[in-house]
C-alpha cells in the first residue's frame, strides 16, 4: 500500500551496523509513518497508523495512530509491536505505550494531540511487502480506476510549515463522500489500475500525469472497477461492481516518462452497510488473491 511505498523519501542511509537511536532520531526528523498492533493481533487486525514526531530520552512521540473505518483504542502499558519503513528497509520493534494522549509538537507553529512509545533497544528488519500489501500487478482481472482531485478545504493549511499541505496528516477536515459525491458525474481527471493494497490503503498506476502534479495530503476520490470474481467471492447479496473511496495521497514517485505511482490511504466513512461491503469486497479480493498465489507457489514448489 501507499504508507509503505517503495521509498518513503530521502536517502534511505539506514543500515546495519547503526544503533536504533540514530535510526529512530533519523525517522523521526523525517516524520516517517509508523504502524502499530498488538503483538497477539499481528495479521487479524488492521494496524493503527501515525507519524514518529520527535525521540528524547523520555521516549518515542507519535501523532495519535488511526485506523480508517474502525475506532482505535490503546492503553497506557500496552505491548505494541511497531514498524516503519525508511528507504529499502522495513524496521520493527517492540515497544510499550506510555501515555496515550498528549499535546505533540508537530512542526514550530502547531500541536496535535498524540502518544508516547518506550525506546526499544534494539531493531529488527524484515519484508514489509509481505506483511503490508498485497500485488496484484500481474493479474489479467487486476481492478482499473478513475481518480478525481478534490480542493483542500479551507483551513487544513493554517499554520502550515509547508504551504498547500494541511496542518495535520491522517485527517480530510471537512470532507465526505456525502458532500462530494457528485463528482463521480464529472468525466475523471486521471485513469489508472490498482498495483498492490491492503483493506486500508492502495498503491496506483496513473497514466499521463507526473507526480508533481500531486501534493502529500491532497484528498482524492477513487473508484475501482472490480472483476466479477470479487463481487461473488464477497456475496451476501449487494453487489457493487466499482467501489467509490475517499482518500488521501501519502507518498508519490515518477514512473516512466510520464506516468506515477501513488500510495493512499482510504479515509473512514463509518459503519454504514454500504462503507462495510466496500471494505468487505476490496479484503476479500485481495484474500482470493493471496489464496491462489499460495497455490500457484505450492504447486511450483
Amino acid at each position: 500500500m501507499g504508507l509503505f511505498g517503495k521509498k518513503s523519501g530521502g536517502s534511505g542511509r539506514a543500515g546495519k551496523g547503526r544503533s536504533a537511536r540514530s535510526v529512530l532520531d533519523e525517522a523521526c526528523g523525517r516524520n516517517i509513518p509508523v504502524c502499530v498492533v498488538r503483538p497477539r493481533e499481528a495479521g487479524r487486525v488492521p494496524m493503527a497508523r501515525g507519524r514518529l514526531l520527535n525521540l528524547s530520552e523520555d521516549g518515542i512521540d507519535i501523532d495519535r495512530v488511526q485506523v480508517p473505518g474502525r475506532d482505535v483504542r490503546f492503553s497506557s502499558g500496552d505491548d505494541l509491536e511497531a514498524y516503519f519503513s525508511m528507504g529499502e528497509t522495513l524496521y520493527q520493534f517492540r515497544t510499550k505505550l506510555l501515555r496515550v494522549s498528549e499535546p505533540k509538537q508537530l512542526n514550530a507553529k502547531k500541536l496535535i494531540m498524540g502518544m508516547t512509545l518506550s525506546v526499544p533497544g534494539a531493531l529488527r528488519t524484515g519484508d514489509r511487502r509481505n506483511v503490508y500489501r498485497v500485488s496484484v500487478s500481474a493479474r489479467e482481472d487486476r481492478p482499473s480506476l478513475a481518480v478525481w482531485r478534490l480542493p483542500i478545504p479551507e483551513g487544513d493549511t493554517e499554520d502550515s510549515d509547508l504551504p498547500g499541505m494541511p496542518a495535520q496528516a491522517f485527517n480530510v477536515h471537512g470532507i465526505d463522500i456525502a458532500s462530494v459525491i457528485n463528482r463521480f458525474d464529472d468525466e475523471p481527471d486521471h485513469r489508472g489500475w490498482l498495483v498492490d493494497a491492503t483493506d486500508s490503503g492502495l498503491g496506483i498506476r496513473l497514466e499521463s500525469v507526473t507526480a508533481g502534479r500531486f501534493s502529500v495530503f491532497e484528498p482524492l476520490l477513487v473508484q475501482l472497477s472490480m472483476p466479477k470474481s470479487a463481487v461473488e467471492e464477497a456475496g451476501d447479496g449487494i453487489a457493487l461492481s466499482t467501489l467509490d473511496f475517499l482518500a488521501e495521497v501519502r507518498t508519490k514517485r515518477a514512473v516512466g516518462e510520464d506516468g506515477c505511482r501513488l500510495g493512499i490511504v482510504l479515509m473512514d466513512e463509518g459503519t454504514g452497510a454500504i462503507a462495510r461491503r466496500k471494505r468487505t469486497v476490496l479484503r476479500k479480493y485481495l484474500a482470493m488473491v493471496q489464496r491462489e498465489h499460495l497455490r500457484n507457489h505450492t504447486r511450483a514448489a
